[in-house]
């Protein structure tokens, strides 16, 4: 049975888009976002196997750059989102650059405007 996590990377100083190339480049890693708070980058991550998901999140405190991690098991999958599309939103809520409170739509709007745009 597949393993799915989450992992919360601390960065060396100056080292997030160093490390960011590096985590480019492996497979198991399918989403890297760079975050405020606590962590520099939340990554999912898969595997085939609870194993497999241990030697591979055990190879990312070898890579340049990594302070500490802190991972997260998903114990049950409830919905996927690489179909999500951009486009589905409205205008006010699709560019994060230019995101603010005041701009952006209620997501009841963003719910109703998404089940009329075109797949």
């Amino acid at each position: 049975m597949a393993a799915i996590a989450y992992l919360e990377v601390r960065c060396k100083a100056g080292a997030v888009d160093r490390l960011i190339e590096q985590l480019r480049e492996l497979p198991w890693v399918f989403s890297i976002e760079h975050v405020v708070g606590d962590f520099d980058l939340f990554l999912s991550v898969c595997a085939a196997d609870l194993p497999s998901l241990g030697r591979q999140v055990n190879q990312l405190g070898v890579l340049k750059g990594v302070r500490s991690s802190r991972t997260l098991l998903s114990l049950r999958h409830y919905r996927e989102g690489s179909r999500w599309q951009v486009r589905a939103l409205p205008a006010g809520c699709a560019a994060p650059a230019r995101w603010a409170p005041s701009t952006c739509c209620s997501p009841s709007a963003c719910r109703n405007s998404a089940s009329r745009a075109a797949p």
